[in-house]
């Protein structure tokens, strides 16, 4: 895990895959078709829609900005996952972070790391109060 980046992954959302049956996928997600990166089937829906459920999940907003790396260091806490695994590469790193699980769940878990990393007091002014 080490020797992977901590930067943001750019592909997911913004180089999605269609795959014949109709199903577009985030990304390729290390080659295969997940849950977690199903954003819809085009048989089923336009484009937009499925584009539109690609820009509201947090779970690929994080892969954006924070990359899979840091993906996985959070899921990890959050499932009692082993850091030291090994990951043939970054893609696997980031599949692995979520797998098992619902989209739904890993969006909450998510939002939940985000929302407690804001609300936590910057120390650089938690001596400020009352001053």
């Amino acid at each position: 895990m080490e020797d992977f980046s901590r930067g943001p992954c750019r592909e997911v959302a913004t180089r999605p895959v269609i795959y014949p049956d109709g199903t577009l996928q985030a990304c390729c997600c290390a080659g295969g078709k997940l849950s977690t990166f199903f954003a819809g089937n085009l048989r089923n829906q336009d484009l937009a829609s499925a584009c539109e459920v690609m820009t509201s999940r947090s779970h690929y907003r994080f892969i954006n900005r924070f990359g899979p790396r840091r993906l996985f260091e959070v899921m990890a806490g959050a499932r009692g996952l082993d850091l030291k695994q090994t990951h043939p590469s970054i893609c696997d790193v980031c599949v692995r972070a979520t797998q098992g699980m619902a989209p739904q769940a890993v969006d909450a878990t998510l939002d939940a790391w985000l929302l407690e990393r804001i609300l936590q007091p910057d120390t650089a002014e938690a001596g400020s109060c009352g001053d």
